[in-house]
């Protein structure tokens, strides 16, 4: 499956056929190529407008996928900087 990671641009509508042949349709939220997992977000389950459900499919058990909407990733923004060492001070508090 080389060139994955072409496919699925963050944002982008995508629908999933999986083994199981459940449709699974949502937006990208995030694309892993090396475990073929992708991330979907869609409208809740119970209806509720103010919730969404979140789709982890492994790719390897998909029979087809159809990119729905596809999204310009030219203006993508990366993701702010961490600051280290409240990570480090927080990693500290939780390990024990």
């Amino acid at each position: 499956m080389a060139g994955l990671s072409d496919c699925f641009s963050i944002g982008s509508i995508v629908s999933c056929k999986t083994c199981h042949s459940e449709i699974i349709e949502g937006e990208v939220v995030a694309f892993e190529p090396h475990t073929k997992t992708l991330i979907l977000k869609c409208p809740a389950s119970d209806g509720k407008p103010n919730l969404n459900d979140v789709h982890i499919i492994n790719l390897s058990f998909v029979s087809d996928v159809q990119v729905k909407k596809e999204v310009n990733t030219l203006n993508e923004t990366s993701p702010p900087s961490l600051n280290l060492a409240r990570v480090s001070m927080r990693e500290y508090q939780f390990s024990g």
